[in-house]
């Protein structure tokens, strides 16, 4: 089983996700996604990415959404 668990190890340090993927900017987006929508934001976790990425404001949704995300964005961490 160790064997096993070593290979597997070995193999996903090989793939050098972490150069690929950010992990932390992935988290922060997911973070903040979540948890406007406990408060009701309607944004989806793609239209959240494109405004905190590209300034892009999603169509047809309510700007006190865009607003939310933008200020919980831009607050201090306690």
């Amino acid at each position: 089983m160790a064997a096993i668990i070593e290979n597997l190890l070995t193999e996903y340090q090989s793939l050098q996700l972490t150069q690929i993927i950010d992990y932390e900017r992935f988290n922060d987006y997911a973070i903040v996604h979540h948890s406007t929508v406990i408060e009701g934001s309607t944004l989806t976790e793609i239209e959240t990415r494109r405004l905190l990425e590209s300034n892009l404001t999603p169509n047809a949704k309510p700007l006190t959404h865009i607003s939310e995300l933008l200020w919980s964005v831009n607050m201090p961490n306690f």
